[in-house]
């Protein structure tokens, strides 16, 4: 089974459950530099990382279908 991947930057901007670069880092468990390095283009986030933030989304989007 393929586990799904998206931008961690995606996260930012998502509907279900908006939160800033402070709370984006510490969810995935990076620093906000390394954030700001995807922003500006400077670095690429980690395949890894890009996998939790899939995972992150999926659940965010059941809770609220649940609620």
């Amino acid at each position: 089974m393929k586990i799904p991947e998206i931008n961690p930057l995606d996260l930012l901007y998502n509907p279900y459950q908006p939160i800033d670069r402070y709370e984006l880092a510490e969810l995935l468990g990076v620093s906000l530099n390394t954030v700001y390095s995807w922003q500006e283009g400077r670095r690429q986030p980690a395949t890894p990382v890009k996998k939790l933030a899939a995972m992150i989304l999926s659940q965010w989007r059941t809770q609220s279908i649940a609620a």
